[in-house]
């Protein structure tokens, strides 16, 4: 355990080093198109509070979650896009307003299962693969959202672990007072992360 000036003394050299480098997934446009065509459910779902409105905005979110904040691959059954699709479809049925909504949703999602590579996996294990020492001084924040975050799993964590054994998994802030790090990598925006909320 380090002596309280100590880790002073480490948290002001990594102030004093400290620097942001943003690594922007720019021009795929199944995410792109995603994002926009989930917000526009939103917008047609409302504010109604009825339940199973309620519940069709739950997994609208769940679905558009999984598909920005996942490393695997879009056609991997641990994501099971196609599965929360065919849940999204049967509740749909429903909902006449949204039928023309469902059908542009499936065919960006069926795209996504047919191109499965994803953009954000490949640059952030090229970032992890660049790591010194093993990923030893790196962390990767897996608390992207409040609760579990979808699409993260084990097969993730093994992935990483491989590559990067000593590369530690942030799951909150308090981590971060408790540590310093020569590298963090945030794959994602982080405006709903609990480590940088909190």
């Amino acid at each position: 355990m380090q002596a309280p000036f100590e880790l002073a003394q480490m948290i002001f050299q990594n102030a004093h080093k400290f620097s942001v480098q943003c690594h922007t997934i720019s021009d795929f446009p199944p995410v792109e198109e995603l994002i926009r065509e989930t917000g526009r459910w939103f917008y047609e779902l409302g504010n109604e509070d009825d339940d199973s409105f309620r519940s069709l905005k739950m997994k609208i979110w769940r679905l558009r979650a999984s598909v920005i904040y996942s490393l695997l691959p879009f056609d991997s059954k641990e994501l099971g896009i196609a599965e929360q699709l065919w849940s999204l479809q049967r509740e749909v049925v429903y909902v006449p307003f949204l039928q023309e909504r469902v059908g542009r949703l499936t065919k960006i999602l069926q795209f996504l299962l047919e191109t499965p590579g994803n953009p954000k996996r490949e640059k952030v294990f090229e970032l992890l693969q660049a790591c010194p020492d093993k990923g030893c001084g790196t962390g990767i924040v897996v608390s992207l959202v409040r609760g579990p975050t979808p699409g993260w799993s084990k097969t993730v964590a093994n992935e990483i672990v491989n590559i990067v054994p000593k590369c530690e998994f942030i799951q909150g802030s308090k981590a971060l007072k408790h540590r310093t790090y020569r590298q963090l990598i945030l794959p994602a925006s982080g405006r709903l992360s609990p480590v940088v909320v909190d």
